[in-house]
C-alpha cells in the first residue's frame, strides 16, 4: 500500500498506521491498530510491500535437471532451485523483500527489533564481516 506511514498513539486503542498527513484530528481512520507498539511496527514495515507483485515465483514443477523447483525472478530469470515445492517459504522470502527494498519499511523493522537485538545483530554482522574480509 502506498505510504509514507506513520505509527500514531491512538488514545484507548494503542497505536495506529496512518499515511504521512492523516491523522485522528483530521478525521482520518487508522489502517490498522495495536495495543502493541511492536506489531504496529512490524505491520508499518510490512505494508509497503503489500501493494506490489511478488519479485519471485515458484515453478509448479521440478526441472529436468534433478535441481528442484525453480525459483524465477519476475522477468522469468531463474534464481534458485527449493529442494521441495514451498509455497510458504517463497510467500516469506517475498515478505522480507519487500521490507528490504524500501528504507522506510527497514527502519520501522529495526526499530521494532529494539535496542538489544540491534545490538546483538550487529556483533553477529561484525564477526562475518571480518570473517568475509
Amino acid at each position: 500500500m502506498a505510504g509514507p506511514w506513520a505509527v500514531v498513539p491512538v488514545p484507548g486503542l494503542g497505536y495506529g498506521l496512518f499515511r504521512e498527513g492523516e491523522r485522528p484530528p483530521r478525521g482520518f481512520r487508522p489502517v490498522a491498530v495495536f495495543p502493541d507498539r511492536f506489531l504496529a511496527l512490524v505491520t508499518a514495515a510490512a505494508l509497503p510491500g503489500t501493494g506490489r507483485e511478488p519479485l519471485l515465483s515458484l515453478a509448479r514443477e521440478p526441472d529436468a535437471e534433478g535441481l528442484g523447483y525453480a525459483v524465477r525472478l519476475d522477468d522469468g530469470t531463474v534464481v534458485g532451485h527449493f529442494a521441495q515445492f514451498d509455497e510458504a517459504l517463497l510467500d516469506s522470502v517475498n515478505g522480507l523483500l519487500g521490507v528490504l527494498r524500501v528504507p522506510a519499511s527497514l527502519a520501522f523493522q529495526l526499530e521494532a527489533a529494539g535496542a538489544v537485538a540491534l545490538e546483538r545483530a550487529g556483533a553477529l554482522l561484525e564477526e562475518r564481516v571480518r570473517a568475509g574480509a
